[in-house]
């Protein structure tokens, strides 16, 4: 149960980082998204305790960096389900 909170935790950890990627403050980036990528070595590490095994550290780590590379994509022009916007 402790090893499915982990992987949860990684999954919030990649979306809550992918989401807040273009984030200004004052009209200044803020490097909001690599607290979330900082975040991730914990779990790693947890996951790893967890499961008694290097395979539990790699899953998480994998499982976030897998999400983040896919929802940092930017989709291709024409993509269904992508709404014009007329400005």
């Amino acid at each position: 149960m402790s090893y499915v909170l982990v992987l949860v935790l990684t999954v919030q950890c990649a979306l809550w980082g992918a989401f807040l990627v273009p984030l200004r403050l004052f009209g200044v980036s803020s490097p909001v998204s690599v607290l979330f990528a900082m975040a991730n070595a914990p779990l790693v590490s947890a996951g790893r305790r967890v499961a008694s095994s290097n395979w539990g550290g790699a899953v998480p780590a994998l499982l976030w960096l897998g999400l983040v590379l896919r929802l940092g994509r930017r989709p291709r022009p024409g993509a269904p389900g992508r709404r014009r916007v007329w400005r």
